[in-house]
């Protein structure tokens, strides 16, 4: 019944880790506004590109996380 055309894609760029979190509850406000069930988002932080795909039940923290743990491994 939904009838969205709107592309899933997001792409950011942040310049130090604070702003990762605020970035991702963009991508939320937006998802929430869309009405989009899933979106795919790439976070660029230095040279290094994030991609991930938000859902209504991803967890920041969790998304935190996984970013940080890619960033130092």
């Amino acid at each position: 019944m939904q009838n969205n055309t709107t592309e899933k894609l997001m792409k950011i760029t942040i310049k130090n880790l604070s702003e990762f979190i605020p970035a991702l509850e963009d991508c939320f406000v937006e998802m929430y506004i869309k009405r989009l069930d899933s979106l795919q988002v790439t976070i660029t932080y230095k040279d290094s590109k994030y991609k991930t795909t938000l859902t209504n039940k991803t967890s920041i923290e969790a998304e935190y996380d996984n970013f940080v743990a890619r960033l130092f491994a």
